[in-house]
């Protein structure tokens, strides 16, 4: 039997050993976040805040499937842009990502003047939850639908405000854009608690509130407050006995989404492994239903469907934001 090999063509042994180094060189940043570094989420919340919580309990459920540690750091001030900034700063490797919404991610680069990143500095890596807004009067006030609320308005324009306790938000930015559509100059009333504002609806001091629906629904299931609309897209089914704004005759609909994002030239491979541990970890019931405890609605989706929603958003935001004309000078 002949034994002897002929050796490989000088080309063709080239071309394999550069095909091995292009795979090593893939799979190197993912083997070095896989199970021999720690996985940095960074919130930037307070502990015990929803986002906090989001970020906790996704941690657990990623660090069993990655096989790492995964670990929660709060960066905490400036309506969580000092944490955003060190997601901006952070080593595009894989070990770092941050849990937070779109609109501090999204919105506030339009809206605040000293805003030191973009969206585009940010790979979007799953979207996580989101947090419906509503429309919300004192249970006494003369209104008991949009419709009235809207009237009413226009009957009273000297009085036409409302309270919101988070400038920027997407539930701020709902009480200025509701304002424009019914041709009303809506003006806001700061609030520096969501406590201190839901006190004032419920002793009927304020004519209305934006705010997050989780923080009203039980008051208004009481009769202490009115929640006069949803603005939701359809129905929410934590409170499916509440109407949209679309469904009462406006063509509103905005929502708080809570997402993942990381370093802009994360590679993709690592960018896709850290969006299914998240997407795997959302799709577990008792991972839903803890959220549906905090009043969220879980979605779950993965990196190709969030790019495409947040492509949509910051085109849809990037439209409200201009047409109310919203800027705040830091």
């Amino acid at each position: 039997m002949n034994t002897s090999f002929k050796p490989l063509r000088r080309g063709v042994a080239l071309a394999a050993l550069a095909s091995l180094a292009s795979l090593a060189l893939s799979a190197a940043p993912w083997a070095a976040t896989d199970a021999k570094g720690p996985i940095r989420i960074i919130v930037g919340y307070s502990p015990g805040n929803s986002g906090d919580t989001i970020a906790r309990i996704l941690a657990e459920k990623m660090s069993a499937e990655l096989g790492t540690s995964v670990y929660v750091e709060n960066r905490v001030g400036a309506g969580s842009r000092i944490a955003v900034d060190a997601l901006k700063r952070a080593e595009p490797d894989g070990r770092t990502l941050m849990v937070g919404t779109f609109s501090v991610m999204g919105i506030f680069p339009m809206i605040f003047a000293k805003t030191t990143y973009h969206l585009s500095d940010f790979e979007p890596v799953a979207h996580i939850a989101n947090s419906n807004v509503c429309i919300t009067a004192p249970i006494d006030a003369p209104y008991k639908t949009v419709a009235e609320y809207a009237a009413w308005l226009k009957q009273n324009p000297t009085r036409a405000q409302f309270g919101n306790e988070a400038a920027g938000s997407p539930a701020h930015l709902l009480g200025l854009e509701f304002g424009r559509v019914i041709g009303v100059n809506n003006m806001l009333i700061p609030y520096k608690s969501t406590t201190q504002m839901i006190s004032d609806l419920i002793g009927n001091q304020i004519p209305a509130a934006t705010l997050a629906l989780p923080s009203v629904y039980k008051l208004h299931q009481s009769g202490q407050v009115r929640i006069l609309a949803v603005a939701s897209e359809q129905r929410t089914p934590s409170a499916p006995d509440l109407p949209t704004l679309k469904e009462s005759g406006y063509d509103l609909s905005v929502n708080s989404t809570y997402g993942a994002w990381m370093p802009a030239g994360t590679p993709r491979p690592i960018v896709d492994r850290i969006s299914k541990a998240i997407v795997d970890a959302v799709a577990q019931a008792d991972v839903q239903e803890k959220f549906r405890q905090l009043g969220l609605e879980p979605t779950g989706k993965d990196r190709a469907e969030f790019v495409r929603i947040s492509d949509q958003s910051e085109k849809d935001w990037a439209r409200i934001v201009k047409d109310t004309g919203f800027r705040i000078e830091e």
